[in-house]
């Protein structure tokens, strides 16, 4: 049976994905259908924050590579020079700065002598563990410096995909990175179905139309959430530009309280608060995606 990838992001920050990805999640494993959550926020995960979760397992992934001065240094200072991020210092021999070096091979160019060699490095560590609810969790955590989060993401959806098929599961669902970043677009890329999360205001529409572009270059189905719908006036606006550019809009959550103290107590509001108008409104949006895409 083929996996589907369900992937849940915004373009900008703080308009609710966490809530969305979370509710869906619950509401998924409680119909029994086969759901790994990922957490591709790498830099900052927090969907274990809404959903609970024990580690089960965890591994460096050695993803980058560093710089390393030997002994045969001559303190000429080229590769000072010549490094473009500020990378080596002096301090009574030279010294790289691990969070700061980009590893990119200047300075071995640079040096006269061959003091200078390029080693593997870990840039994170993946994390796999299991949900309050029971459903397998993955994540990672970038390490701090570290510039290779669309490579650990790809190690994240690579082991739930391994988890998919030992598990005979048939669903993974992705807590997208905010931005259009190097973390989302390895989020996108071949995915099944993109959910936009937005919400009314002139920033998030712009967010939600940069990522828009991405699903469309790669060829990924999109549809919109908007979050807080009933926040501003602007909501309107926004239904009209999403309708002239043929972007379904599968729900609107309303501006609920509920949300807030649900995630406080660290339970997706469909669970902790399921008479609230935002879970409501989040049954009818998981009613329309097994549509769209779950059936």
């Amino acid at each position: 049976m083929r996996k589907k990838e369900i992937t849940i992001i915004s373009g900008k920050g703080g308009v609710g994905k966490t809530t969305i990805s979370s509710s869906l999640l619950y509401l998924m494993n409680r119909d029994d259908l086969g759901v790994v959550a990922v957490d591709a926020d790498v830099d900052t995960p927090s969907l274990h924050l809404a959903m609970g979760f024990q580690p089960l397992e965890e591994k460096d992934l050695t993803l980058s590579s560093k710089a390393e001065i030997g002994g045969k240094c001559i303190l000429c200072g080229r590769c000072i020079e010549k490094c473009p991020f500020g990378a080596i210092v002096v301090e009574e021999e030279l010294k790289v700065i691990p969070y700061m070096c980009d590893g990119c091979s200047i300075c071995l160019k640079a040096c006269p002598v061959g003091a200078i060699s390029i080693k593997s490095a870990v840039a994170g560590r993946l994390i796999v563990g299991r949900s309050r609810y029971g459903f397998p969790m993955v994540t990672a955590q970038l390490n701090v410096g570290e510039h290779n989060s669309g490579l650990l993401v790809n190690e994240v959806r690579k082991k739930a995909l391994e988890i998919c098929n030992s598990t005979g599961r048939e669903f993974v669902v992705t807590d997208g990175a905010p931005g259009i970043g190097c973390p989302v677009i390895a989020s996108l890329s071949a995915t099944d179905y993109a959910l936009v999360v937005t919400e009314p205001t002139p920033e998030a529409l712009q967010g939600a139309r940069r990522i828009l572009e991405i699903t469309t270059h790669f060829g990924v189905p999109a549809g919109i959430v908007l979050n807080k719908h009933d926040m501003s006036d602007f909501g309107e606006e926004m239904l009209r530009v999403f309708k002239s550019s043929n972007i379904e809009v599968l729900g609107k959550i309303p501006l609920d309280f509920s949300v807030v103290e649900s995630l406080s107590n660290g339970k997706p509001v469909v669970a902790h608060k399921p008479d609230s108008s935002a879970a409501r409104s989040l049954f009818d949006l998981y009613e329309r995606l097994k549509e769209v895409v779950l059936s």
